[in-house]
């Protein structure tokens, strides 16, 4: 069976518009969605050609996490591919960059 998703890039950058890893995943709940959570190369691709069309330098937010020294998705799963990302660091959230590369921030960065 495929699993079908929906993605919404909010293609914002002025400064009062940056928001950390909590306000994000806030601002997504209250639409009734969440951040993205990617299990395999096929979604990761769709994703990083999504963010290379959008003009935010910094990146988005992404559903992964640091949690007890693990890269972890919100829905609870393990990172599948640790080659997507650098060795975990707590307190770090995962970004998805314009560059098609993701990169480890602080959480609590905007």
């Amino acid at each position: 069976e495929t699993q079908k998703s929906c993605y919404v890039f909010h293609d914002r950058e002025t400064p009062s518009e940056l928001k950390t890893w909590e306000e994000a995943r806030e601002n997504c709940r209250g639409k009734r969605a969440d951040l993205v959570v990617v299990h395999d190369e096929e979604e990761k691709k769709v994703i990083d050609g999504n963010v290379t069309t959008l003009a935010v330098s910094k990146g988005y937010w992404m559903g992964l996490r640091v949690e007890g020294g693990t890269w972890k998705w919100i829905d609870g799963t393990d990172l599948t591919d640790a080659s997507w990302i650098e060795p975990p660091a707590e307190g770090h959230c995962a970004v998805s960059l314009p560059t098609r590369k993701w990169t480890s921030v602080k959480c609590d960065e905007k």
